[in-house]
């Protein structure tokens, strides 16, 4: 599931890119997107540990749930 997931957030990337831009622009669109996917499993597990560490170990799920208030 988790996989199916991952591949379906890149598909719609890339069919919002291909509705949005044309040509260069496209292609240079893709390309930032290439290169956010591929930074953000690296920068992610960082930040999370950043983030228990300034706020111990439920940090993230309250950060989660101070997002979701409106």
């Amino acid at each position: 599931m988790t996989g199916f997931s991952g591949a379906a957030g890149v598909a719609i990337g890339r069919a919002v890119v291909a509705d949005v831009a044309e040509d260069a622009a496209a292609a240079r669109l893709v390309g930032v997107l290439m290169t956010l996917g591929g930074i953000a499993p690296i920068v992610a597990p960082p930040a999370g540990g950043a983030v228990i560490g300034a706020f111990g170990r439920r940090g993230p799920s309250g950060c989660w749930r101070r997002s979701r208030r409106w």
